[in-house]
């Protein structure tokens, strides 16, 4: 349920209309809900990839970068999040939040 719940937030946070925020949401219902059945964690990593390329759009790249570190981790399918570096205003500051998030998430088991 939690990655049914992330998947509809992250479809909400596009910047579509009304609309097509229904449509996709028509459209990944299926997917989503074998997912959710089979208890797997693609409903989760999509939401992360909505997620990075929401807030890359937005200018936030310490947070776009966290959703594709996680997403990375979780998944190969989550390094997809790397092409929203050619979105992202600062690719400085995109390529030094990746290094760090990689870095937190490598480590914090160790913990």
């Amino acid at each position: 349920m939690t990655g049914a719940f992330a998947l509809l937030v992250a479809i909400r946070k596009l910047p579509l209309t009304h609309a097509q925020h229904i449509l996709v949401i028509w459209i990944s219902a299926i997917e989503m809900m074998t997912a959710t059945h089979n208890v797997q964690f693609n409903t989760l990593l999509t939401a992360f990839i909505i997620f990075s390329f929401v807030f890359t759009i937005n200018g936030k790249d310490w947070i776009a970068t966290l959703f594709i570190a996680a997403g990375t981790l979780s998944k190969v399918y989550g390094i997809a999040g790397l092409l929203f570096f050619f979105f992202s205003r600062n690719k400085i500051q995109f390529i030094i939040s990746y290094i760090f998030w990689m870095a937190v998430f490598f480590f914090l088991p160790m913990l």
